[in-house]
């Protein structure tokens, strides 16, 4: 299992502040969480995802390989000007 903390935008959408679900990528994480809230995938790959607090585009982005005990955050992407 690995944990999901919510952030943001992201604790509103899905109505949780902490999870732990099954998966073996990030890809994997993100359909299962799609499939639990009921909302389409591309809603739930908006966000930011870190991975042991490293953000997903530094690694392999939804290939990720995820093991138990992993720490995944979802966050808002941020705007500004």
């Amino acid at each position: 299992m690995v944990n999901v903390k919510f952030f943001g935008i992201a604790r509103l959408k899905f109505k949780e502040k902490e999870i732990q679900i099954e998966a073996g990528t990030v890809k994997e994480l993100c359909q299962a969480i799609a499939d639990r809230y009921s909302v389409p995938f591309k809603d739930v790959k908006q966000f930011l995802i870190y991975v042991n607090g490293v953000n997903i585009v530094d690694l392999k982005t939804f290939r990720t390989p995820l093991k138990d005990g992993d720490n995944l955050m979802f966050l808002s992407p941020s705007s500004g000007g």
